[in-house]
């Protein structure tokens, strides 16, 4: 895969997932982003589109681990809500990040999001 190949795929996992594609998966749906971020990283062009594969690995990453405490701390009834409502705002940031991602890589641009595109855990 070529550079905007492998950035665009690398952004669709993480839209397909919260849009629902996957609905027979349950809680293991929330993985699927991170197996097409794997496949776009070992087949694709890593040196081309490191930047938006670094963007959408942070963009999993994150909405793994507030699904991963929501998920914990919503067993307690009292906190319940307020998990709820954090679970719904991380999902509308990251749907807003992951469109914006997408269409900067189908448009071949190298712009970083805002707040998490200086994290960078590919080197």
């Amino acid at each position: 895969m070529d550079k905007r190949v492998t950035a665009i795929v690398a952004y669709a996992g993480i839209l397909a997932s919260l849009f629902g594609v996957l609905p027979g998966l349950g809680k293991l749906g929330m993985f699927v982003p991170l197996i097409v971020w794997i496949v776009a990283y070992c087949a694709g062009d890593k040196n081309g589109a490191k930047q938006h594969l670094n963007q959408s690995l942070v963009l999993i990453i994150l909405g793994l681990a507030c699904s991963i405490v929501c998920w914990v701390l919503g067993i307690i009834p009292i906190v319940r809500i307020l998990t709820s409502i954090l679970n719904f705002l991380v999902v509308v940031v990251t749907i807003v990040f992951g469109v914006w991602g997408l269409i900067t890589a189908i448009t071949g641009e190298d712009k970083k999001l805002p707040y998490i595109g200086d994290i960078a855990i590919l080197k």
